[in-house]
Formats: C-alpha cells, structure tokens, sequence
C-alpha cells in the first residue's frame, strides 16, 4: 500500500511538471508586434499614394501632406493638370491603426491598417457608407 501511494504520489508530481512546462502563453495581446502607425502630431511631411479597388478598376490617388499634425490641409496631385486641395484630419485609433479623413464633398474616410513604417491596407467610406479598399504607400 505504501508502495502504490508512492507510486501514485510520483504520477501526480511528474504529471504536473509536465503539465507546466507545456502550458502555451495565455499572453495573445499583439505586445512584440513594432506600432508603424506615427502619432497625430507626427503624421505628414509626406506623399501617400492611396491604390484603390473600384468597381471600374483601380485608381491611384496622390496626396502631398506638406506639414506635420493631426490635421491641415493636403494637395491632390494625382493628375498634374487639375491638383486641388482638401481639408483633412488623422488620428491615431490603436497599435498599427489610425483614421484619415479628407473633407471633399463630404467626409472621405480611410481607416489605415499600418503593416509597415511605410504602407499597409486601408478600407474607405464615404459618408457612412463602404466604398473600396486598397493599399497605401508612403513616400518621403
């Protein structure tokens, strides 16, 4: 009998050990991901290209943001014929995600998904409406 209590005693040691020593990280927060998305107060000094999937195909908008700051204005410089200017403002919302808001003929917005110091995915709508997604790159 005192064998088996032994015996079972070592079972629920070893069993244990194991036990902790393969427990997975219960840590699923995104903490060793690097934040790409700049700060309000650093955002612009920059070009964006804005790589929109429309329903006609795709269109590359070109925005020249001159100054830094949450908000300001910008240049449309996609055609060099007929550039022209919007108001816009940016927030940072979390970690690699921020909000771009131009003011033409209403409120065109793009939520930015930062997946690198310089580009990532966005999803645009216009009004509350969903428009399009895409791709944006910065140019410095």
């Amino acid at each position: 009998m005192k064998k088996n209590l032994i015996v079972i005693i070592f079972i629920l040691f070893a069993s244990l050990l194991i036990n902790s020593s393969c427990k997975k990280s219960s840590n699923t927060s995104n903490e060793n991901i690097p934040d790409y998305a700049p700060a309000a107060a650093d955002f612009g000094g920059f070009t964006i290209l804005l790589t929109e999937n429309t329903d006609i195909g795709v269109i590359v908008n070109k925005w020249l943001f001159q100054t830094k700051g949450p908000s300001g204005t910008a240049t449309n410089v996609s055609t060099v014929t007929d550039p022209f200017t919007s108001n816009y403002t940016y927030s940072k919302s979390s970690k690699n995600l921020s909000v771009l808001t131009f003011s033409v003929s209403g409120q065109d917005t793009f939520v930015l998904t930062w997946t690198s110091a310089i580009g990532g995915t966005f999803s645009e709508s216009y009004g509350s409406a969903p428009v399009n997604k895409g791709v944006f790159t910065i140019i410095k």
